[in-house]
């Protein structure tokens, strides 16, 4: 269920995939946002790892419940 998003970055139709630094890069670019800007979450940890590389805020998901707190101290 997209609607809820303003874009939606396929990899298919970007060209690139997590966890690859350029499916990120690729992103931030298109948003005009820079990495500490961003807010990342994912379930699987390597994903989680490349975006912090980046220097992209991340989390790691594991429930909802952690997930809203996390993005309650973001904000």
């Amino acid at each position: 269920d997209y609607e809820l998003f303003d874009r939606v970055y396929a990899s298919h139709l970007i060209g690139y995939a997590k966890p690859d630094k350029a499916f990120y890069s690729h992103i931030l670019r298109e948003e005009n946002c820079l990495a500490e800007e961003a807010f990342f979450t994912d379930d699987t940890r390597k994903n989680v790892k490349a975006a912090a590389e980046l220097g992209i805020v991340s989390f790691h998901f594991t429930d909802s419940t952690a997930l809203e707190k996390r993005l309650r101290e973001y904000l």
